[in-house]
């Protein structure tokens, strides 16, 4: 999400690095207020539903993170940052423990390596998958948008592929002209979209998948017990 936000934020709107940065103000606080209070949820209402619901709150702010676009404002955004910040304020500490509930004590520190090891695997590789598909979304959009263009920006359209995947529209406007500002602002938001929509569902299969698999865990260790 930070990914694809900073670029629509600091080259799309013209913001700068600080800017951007105290734009994230809202979730930071929610996650700073909600996380510390997970472990008293998580006695309240349970493993399965604080994962699941902290999951789903994440995924559906994903999602409408990606509903943006170029003529957005921030009255649009911070809304869905509020419920980032809730969501991950409550799935990340959550996710720590059940993950170190699974292993034994004798164990915790090769747990928790695995476990923080997971985290920066999965987010890089979670980048590089998104990325993917955004720039795989932008080169289609670009591709049709610059064939209403004349030939002479249509022939070096190709070069500044790299340009339009990384939001830098005004730079490609500055080389091809005018016209090719809202293709190229078209292409990125194309690409922004998909990829923040995919990271919104991959989130909310997370949710389903923690549902489903803590709730039998839960199932099992009450049959234990019993």
């Amino acid at each position: 999400m930070f990914f694809f936000v900073t670029l629509y934020y600091q080259n799309v709107k013209g913001w700068s690095a600080i800017a951007t940065g105290m734009s994230w103000i809202p979730l930071n606080v929610f996650f700073l207020a909600v996380s510390p209070l997970a472990g008293r949820i998580v006695r309240h209402v349970g493993m399965v539903w604080t994962v699941g619901g902290g999951f789903t709150l994440a995924g559906i702010a994903t999602i409408g993170l990606g509903r943006l676009d170029a003529a957005s404002t921030y009255a649009t955004a911070w809304p869905w940052y509020l419920l980032n910040g809730l969501g991950y304020g409550l799935l990340v500490p959550a996710v720590s423990s059940a993950g170190m509930s699974a292993v034994p004590v004798e164990r915790s520190g090769v747990g928790s390596g695995i476990l923080n090891s997971a985290r920066q695997i999965g987010a890089a590789v979670g980048l590089a998958v998104l990325g993917s598909l955004s720039v795989a979304a932008v080169d289609g959009a670009w591709r049709r948008g610059v064939e209403a263009l004349p030939d002479a920006a249509r022939a070096q359209s190709s070069q500044l592929m790299q340009q339009v995947a990384g939001a830098e529209a005004h730079a490609v406007a500055a080389v091809l002209g005018p016209s090719a500002l809202e293709p190229a602002l078209h292409a990125f938001m194309s690409g922004y979209r998909l990829a923040l929509t995919v990271a919104g569902l991959l989130l909310l299969l997370g949710a389903a998948v923690a549902v489903t698999t803590l709730g039998r865990r839960a199932q099992s260790a009450a049959a234990g017990a019993s």
